[in-house]
């Protein structure tokens, strides 16, 4: 699942929007699997959540904003169990 998160304070979520929206046109796709393969190889299996943090480019305003991997969490973390809960909430 994908979803933006917002905060209240530094570091301190708020709540989230449901689809992401700040990265328009994203293959998430692709970068699942390509995270997932490296993972896959070195021997890692089962959940795994990568938080990615977008901001403009701030020299082309209206190209596509920049993204960095921030995190990578080898577990059911939060975020992924609300996303499995909507799933079910939803009927999939």
């Amino acid at each position: 699942g994908s979803f933006d998160k917002f905060s209240g304070a530094e570091f301190v979520n708020a709540g989230c929007f449901s689809p992401q929206t700040s990265l328009p046109s994203i293959d998430l796709l692709r970068i699942c699997e390509s995270v997932g393969s490296v993972l896959y190889s070195k021997g890692a299996m089962g959940y795994v959540s990568v938080d990615l943090i977008a901001f403009k480019n701030i020299e082309n305003p209206t190209s596509h904003p920049f993204f960095w991997a921030v995190d990578i969490s080898l577990e059911m973390t939060d975020q992924t169990a609300i996303c499995f809960f909507f799933d079910m909430l939803m009927e999939g």
